[in-house]
């Protein structure tokens, strides 16, 4: 417990250093804001938030003794048509507001998915002996690929917006929001892995874990700061107490006892599809949190 707690303290501190001071909105600052640089971040993170879940049941998957069930195989067939419905969209509105050149990365990373995703569906229906050797490192890796690039696009949307304000705030959540349900969707995906296999993390998980939970505190952080400077934007300081009670409190613990039970290689405290569902729930928040800041974006900016 000792050491859980100094983990933990170890995390915040270092994320706290570099939180920076709060900053006010300035009446009349959000004004300055692009419609359609929020919108186009709000797709971002919607499509995000889908595929992290199709990489997650897929992965899942994949590391099954047995083929998956119907009801799972129907989940993932599900997931990825709101993820096609999603990406297909960005992809339009990319197309619309900046030209091929801005939407062209991206579709080669959706095209590598869809590659990905046919071995998948080659393979899926065979027990684990028999399917392809590291398909499922692949196929976390393309989906990831596409998850850095929806990432990177909306990085890239804070040059559109220039000079510190308001907007460039706001665009900061969101691209925030992005990178935490980016990362809580991997811690995910990986504990899920474990507690289906009835297995303690190796070295290499345990690194990408610890990894995965600094950044998550570290982006946190941040984001309170960020949060902190818009006090009249109720909806906005309501979807930050959400994320930080279902994710960084509820989840946090729940995901800490996961850790502690690998460590002492004792049983998990729940299944991997509880682990998943109960995760899935609070990373909405973080979506939650990033569509809140586009819509505040968007509202503000002129028409």
């Amino acid at each position: 417990m000792q050491a859980r707690a100094t983990f933990i303290a170890g995390l915040v501190v270092g994320a706290i250093a570099g939180a920076g001071a709060v900053w006010l909105v300035q009446p009349g600052e959000l004004d300055t804001a692009k419609p359609d640089v929020h919108r186009l971040a709000g797709m971002a993170l919607q499509a995000s938030a889908e595929l992290a879940v199709e990489r997650g049941l897929t992965f899942t998957a994949l590391h099954g003794n047995d083929p998956p069930d119907t009801q799972s195989l129907e989940a993932i067939v599900a997931r990825r048509a709101r993820v096609d419905a999603r990406i297909n969209g960005l992809l339009e509105a990319l197309q619309n507001d900046g030209g091929l050149e801005v939407s062209e990365p991206l579709g080669r990373q959706f095209a590598q998915l869809n590659e990905a995703r046919a071995k998948v569906d080659a393979n899926l229906a065979k027990p684990l002996p028999k399917r392809e050797r590291l398909l499922a490192r692949q196929w976390f890796s393309a989906a990831t690929g596409v998850l850095e690039g929806l990432g990177t696009l909306t990085r890239g949307f804070q040059d559109e917006l220039g000079q510190e304000t308001a907007a460039t705030r706001l665009l900061q959540i969101e691209t925030y929001a992005l990178s935490m349900s980016e990362a809580a969707g991997r811690e995910r995906a990986i504990l899920a892995v474990a507690i289906k296999s009835e297995r303690p993390f190796d070295a290499h998980q345990s690194r990408i874990l610890r990894w995965l939970r600094f950044h998550l505190a570290s982006d946190w952080q941040r984001v309170s700061v960020l949060v902190e400077a818009f006090p009249d934007e109720t909806k906005l300081q309501e979807a930050a107490e959400g994320v930080r009670q279902a994710y960084f409190t509820e989840l946090w613990e729940l995901a800490t006892e996961i850790h502690e039970a690998s460590f002492a290689q004792k049983a998990y405290p729940l299944s991997a599809s509880a682990w998943f569902d109960r995760s899935s729930l609070a990373i909405d928040k973080l979506v939650e949190l990033g569509n809140t800041a586009a819509e505040i974006g968007a509202r503000q900016a002129p028409s």
